[in-house]
């Protein structure tokens, strides 16, 4: 949905990776390689973001920089409206992370809930996690984000282990605000 209001998928890319990092600076390459889009597609919505003032440009030397422009008079809708539309549904998620393991479990912290105090945006628990597919999984996730996700992947074995003794980074993630969005494992999580 956001695509079409903002004319591309590109543009919406660009547009939550400086609002959802608002005191980082990146160069045109970075910006695309984050974004995954191509360089040229990156230039032309840099230029109309620099345009309209959501951006502003540093230059250091040769090389260019841009962030986000914190005077921008429409700054908090805007980021209202990128936090309250998902540019990826949970059922995308789900089919995507079944391709790198048989997904036992998947948790939504973060990021996802609007919890900034969380340790974690995503525990990932399945068998077989193929962990270079899994990297480069998230990694596409995050350039829909525009933010670097935290996340845990663990087999279902060390889940149930990890579960049984307290461990304190499965206890935090559990007892505050989560969205179980697969559940195969049971009891263990509600």
């Amino acid at each position: 949905m956001l695509e079409k209001i903002f004319g591309s998928i590109a543009k919406v890319k660009i547009m939550r990776l400086f609002i959802f990092n608002p005191d980082q600076y990146f160069t045109a390459k970075v910006i695309a390689d984050r974004a995954k889009i191509t360089p040229s597609q990156a230039r032309r919505e840099i230029g109309t973001l620099l345009k309209i003032g959501l951006i502003r440009r540093r230059i250091n030397g040769k090389v260019q920089n841009f962030a986000l422009n914190e005077k921008f008079e429409l700054l908090k809708s805007l980021e209202q409206l990128l936090l309250a539309v998902s540019p990826i549904s949970d059922k995308e998620m789900v089919q995507k992370l079944s391709r790198v393991c048989r997904l036992k479990l998947l948790v939504f912290s973060g990021i996802f809930v609007s919890n900034e105090d969380s340790k974690l945006d995503m525990l990932v628990v399945g068998d077989n996690i193929q962990r270079k597919s899994l990297e480069r999984t998230i990694s596409v996730f995050e350039s829909f984000l525009g933010k670097e996700l935290r996340y845990a992947a663990l087999s279902a074995a060390e889940f149930k282990y990890r579960s049984n003794i307290g461990d304190r980074l499965i206890r935090d993630l559990l007892d505050y605000n989560h969205k179980v969005v697969v559940n195969r494992i049971g009891e263990f999580v509600k």
